[in-house]
C-alpha cells in the first residue's frame, strides 16, 4: 500500500457479488486501484452452484472469504490471491471440475480445511503457494482425481492432516520447501510422487493407502535443525525434531511396498542420521558416523575400498619404516617387502597369506618383531575385515543379493 494511502472497507456479499458479474477486466481494473490495496473480499456463504465461478484470472488485492461456499462449475485458474489470506474452509465444490491451475497464493495463508470436492477432477496443478502456511486438513476429494502436479509450495508448511483422496493423488514434480505433513490421509488409490521433491521430511505416518505408492524419483533433502549438540567436547548438528526418525521409518516402510530398494536405502540412512542424540547417544554414536563416513550407511563401495588400499598403504609404509631401525637377517628389505607383509594381513583369508607374512615378516624383521608387530598387525587385520565387509554390504545392497 502506497504511503498515506487508506484501507477501504470490506467489500462485502452483494457488493463483491455485484463486481464480480461486471467480468475479470472489471474487478481487475478495482483490484489495481490503489484505493483498494489489501482490501478485504467476503463471499462467504454464497451459493455459485447457478452458474459456473469464473473467476479465471481475477486478482484478489487483500483477503478473500469463501468460506463455506457453494460451487459448480469453479474455475479459478490464473487467479492472483496477493494481497492476504485465501480462506476456503468448509467450501462445497459439488458439481463439475474445480479448477485452480496455475493460481498464485502469494498474499497469506491458503485455507481448504474441510472443503469437499465431490464433484469432478481438482486441479492445483502448476498452483503456487508462496504466502503461507497451506491446510487442506479434513478436505475431502471423492468426485475425481486431484492434481497437484508441478505445484509449488515455498511460503510455508503444507497441511494434508486427516484429507480423504478418493481418487488418484497426483504430486508428480511438486515442490515442498517446507514440513509437508500427510498424517492420517486415506488414499483411495494411486498415489504419485514421481520426481516430487520435499525440502523437510514429509510426514506419512498413519496414512492409510489401498493402490499402489510410486516413490520414483522423489527427493527427500535431509536437514538438520538450529539446534546443536555437545559430544566429546565438540558441536555436532542434529535433525530437526524428534520425530524424523519416524517419519523416515514410515517411508521406509512405504519404500518397501513400493518394492523401491533404491529409495528404502535413501530413507534408511536418513532415519539413522535423524536418530542422533534422540535415540542414538553415547558411544553408539561413534559407530553411526563412523558408519556413514566410511560406506555411507552401507550404499557406497567406494569409501571402503579407498579405506581398504589406504590402510594397506599406511601399514605397509609403517612396516618398512620400522625395519629399518632394526637389525635384520635380510638386508634386501624394501617398501614392497612391507606391503607385502600388510597385504597378507588385510586378507588372511587368502591361501597364500600366511606363507606371503612369514616370509615379508623374516625378510624385515628377522626373528625381532614381538609383541609390537603383532598389536600393529592384529589392529590392521580388524580394519581389513570391516572394510571388507562394507564393500561387501555395499555390494549386495547395490544389486539386492
Amino acid at each position: 500500500m502506497a504511503e498515506g494511502a487508506q484501507k477501504a472497507g470490506v467489500l462485502a456479499h452483494e457488493e463483491a457479488l455485484e463486481l464480480f458479474r461486471r467480468g475479470k477486466d472489471v474487478w481487475n481494473a478495482w483490484a489495481e486501484d490503489e484505493a483498494n490495496y489489501e482490501r478485504d473480499v467476503d463471499f462467504s456463504n454464497h451459493n455459485f452452484s447457478v452458474a459456473p465461478a469464473k473467476f479465471a484470472g481475477f486478482v484478489f488485492p487483500g483477503p478473500v472469504n469463501f468460506t463455506n461456499c457453494i460451487f459448480g462449475h469453479a474455475d479459478f485458474t490464473d487467479a492472483h490471491f496477493r494481497g492476504g489470506d485465501a480462506i476456503f474452509d468448509g467450501a462445497m465444490f459439488n458439481e463439475g471440475i474445480a479448477k485452480f491451475t496455475r493460481a498464485q497464493f502469494s498474499g497469506g495463508i491458503a485455507i481448504f480445511a474441510d472443503a469437499q470436492f465431490s464433484g469432478g477432477h481438482t486441479w492445483f496443478a502448476k498452483a503456487k503457494f508462496s504466502g503461507g502456511t497451506v491446510m487442506f486438513d479434513g478436505a475431502k476429494f471423492t468426485g475425481g482425481n486431484a492434481s497437484f502436479e508441478e505445484a509449488e509450495f515455498s511460503g510455508g508448511d503444507v497441511r494434508f492432516l486427516g484429507t480423504v483422496f478418493s481418487k488418484e493423488a497426483m504430486f508428480s514434480e511438486a515442490k515442498f520447501k517446507h514440513v509437508a505433513t500427510f498424517a492420517m490421509a486415506d488414499f483411495g488409490s494411486a498415489v504419485y510422487l514421481n520426481g516430487t521433491v520435499f525440502s523437510r521430511v514429509p510426514d506419512f505416518r498413519f496414512t492409510k493407502l489401498a493402490a499402489h505408492f510410486t516413490l520414483h524419483g522423489v527427493q527427500i533433502q535431509y536437514r538438520d535443525g538450529r539446534e546443536r549438540a555437545s559430544w566429546l567436547g565438540l558441536t555436532w548438528a542434529k535433525a530437526g525434531h524428534d520425530s524424523d526418525a519416524d517419519k523416515f521409518r514410515r517411508l521406509k516402510e512405504l519404500a518397501i511396498t513400493a518394492k523401491d530398494h533404491d529409495r528404502e536405502q535413501a530413507f534408511f540412512a536418513g532415519e539413522l542420521k535423524a536418530k542422533r542424540f534422540y535415540e542414538t547417544t553415547g558411544a553408539a554414536l561413534a559407530w553411526s558416523y563412523m558408519y556413514e563416513w566410511f560406506s555411507d550407511f552401507g550404499r557406497s563401495s567406494k569409501r571402503p575400498l579407498v579405506a581398504l588400499v589406504s590402510t594397506w598403504l599406511v601399514f605397509g609404509g609403517g612396516y618398512w619404516l620400522t625395519a629399518t631401525f632394526l637389525p635384520v637377517v635380510d638386508p634386501s628389505k624394501s617398501f614392497l617387502e612391507g606391503l607385502r607383509l600388510s597385504a597378507a594381513v588385510l586378507v588372511p583369508f587368502s591361501a597364500a597369506a600366511r606363507l606371503s607374512f612369514e616370509e615379508a615378516r623374516t625378510h624385515l624383521y628377522g626373528t625381532v618383531g614381538g609383541f609390537w608387530l603383532d598389536t600393529f598387525a592384529f589392529g590392521e587385520g580388524i580394519l581389513g575385515l570391516a572394510f571388507v565387509f562394507l564393500i561387501g554390504l555395499a555390494l549386495r545392497n547395490r544389486f539386492r543379493i
